[in-house]
């Protein structure tokens, strides 16, 4: 069956569609790969002792009296801690990504998924899509330290007058858009390493290429299914306000807190991954001849 493009709200329908027919594989999958997050970060956070560091240098008196040196060693376990909390939390949602997916382009060549098999694709194409993220990442990273360092570069040299600042307000107000130009045009990469061959270098080139000349509705179609996606993760996190009450009184509950707060997000980053992923598909039938069952390749 040809795959045609459609507008705006025929792909958000679309979206409806498939998260109402595909829920449970979605929700099983987005369980598959949140549940051990969840443990996972309740793990590093009892490990790392976060409630008692952050109780530590909530106290005034302890903090002005604490040298460099001893201020490192006491916040290096929380920082080791999140540096692996945002490495797993990156291999999760590239998890959710893949499998979400593969649901949608089974759902397109009218096939039934379990979670099983997306989950065993998710992990074929694990490698290609952390590598492209890294790239990604990296590239963020070092782009936005060279911008850091040429705006200290203006202050040190300029000092603090209204050009240097007015010259450094200027370079990072451009950097912010050119990043946030950039960060929609490569956001398809996990779909393409999903539903192509492609390896990571490549799914960046096309996601790049195939949003070109669509960036304004890419971006509105994305904030769109994410606003909604968010507002039904903030409905779902309203539950759990009694336990972030009872967190700041007791330090100890906030484990938990940390293990229902990531559990939640699960289905809601399947659902986000899920139109990711629709978009995508509209816009590769926009540039090619595209049937359904290519997209199960």
């Amino acid at each position: 069956m040809d795959v045609r493009p459609g507008d705006f709200g025929a792909n958000l329908n679309n979206w409806f569609r498939l998260l109402g027919r595909e829920w449970k594989p979605l929700l099983l999958t987005s369980l598959v790969a949140y549940v051990p997050l969840a443990v996972a970060l309740t793990i590093l956070y009892l490990m790392a002792d976060v409630a008692d560091v952050f109780a530590r240098l909530s106290d005034p008196d302890l903090l002005n009296s604490l040298t460099l040196n001893e201020f490192l060693d006491l916040t290096k376990p929380v920082f080791i801690a999140g540096l692996v909390a945002i490495s797993l939390q990156l291999v999760a949602t590239a998890f959710i990504y893949l499998a979400a997916a593969r649901i949608t382009a089974r759902h397109y060549a009218g096939l039934e998924s379990g979670w099983r098999e997306p989950g065993r694709f998710a992990w074929s194409r694990m490698a290609r899509t952390v590598t492209a993220s890294l790239f990604v990442l990296g590239a963020s990273l070092s782009s936005a330290a060279l911008v850091a360092a040429l705006a200290w570069a203006l202050i040190a040299n300029l000092g603090t007058t209204f050009v240097s600042v007015f010259l450094t307000a200027v370079l990072v107000l451009t950097y912010l858009v050119i990043l946030i130009w950039l960060s929609v045009s490569v956001s398809l990469y996990p779909q393409s390493v999903g539903l192509t061959q492609n390896g990571p270098v490549d799914s960046i080139k096309e996601s790049f290429r195939l949003v070109q000349g669509r960036w304004w509705v890419t971006l509105g179609f994305l904030l769109v299914t994410s606003l909604i996606a968010s507002l039904i993760l903030q409905v779902m996190n309203f539950a759990l306000v009694p336990l972030y009450v009872a967190g700041a009184a007791v330090p100890g509950i906030l484990g938990i807190v940390i293990a229902l707060t990531t559990f939640v997000q699960g289905p809601v980053v399947t659902a986000i991954a899920a139109a990711y992923a629709i978009w995508y598909i509209d816009l590769r039938a926009r540039r090619e001849a595209l049937t359904a069952d290519s997209l199960v390749v």
